[in-house]
């Protein structure tokens, strides 16, 4: 997958699924395990539609409650403020509501605000 851009690992994602009657997911969870099932889905994920992989990732992060309030900061500081608009839209549009509304309700504090400002 590494050697590959996206368009053609979409392609050949389809094209799987078409052959062998079952998505790339599916398959990987039947032959893989472990950290390396995980690093492969997140990579299939991430090539499927990435916008998407951010906002899953971001309101399960959200979930899961302040343990996990250092990857939903890691996830606002490591995006490049070019996606942040359309992360923003398509979060809206998965969810209902905005991210900077989902965090503030779910970060508590001055780290709450600091993280829905961006």
């Amino acid at each position: 997958m590494a050697n590959r851009d996206g368009k053609q690992l979409r392609a050949t994602f389809d094209e799987y699924e078409k052959v062998a009657e079952k998505t790339i997911l599916a398959s990987l969870e039947a032959e893989m395990s472990g950290s390396i099932l995980f690093a492969l889905q997140t990579a299939v994920l991430l090539v499927q539609d990435a916008p998407k992989y951010w906002c899953e990732t971001m309101r399960d992060s959200l979930r899961k409650g302040p343990a996990e309030h250092t990857e939903v900061t890691r996830l606002v500081l490591t995006t490049a403020e070019d996606d942040m608009g359309a992360l923003r839209s398509r979060y809206e549009e998965l969810y209902g509501k905005s991210v900077a509304d989902d965090v503030t309700e779910n970060v508590a504090g001055e780290l709450g605000d600091l993280l829905a400002s961006f």
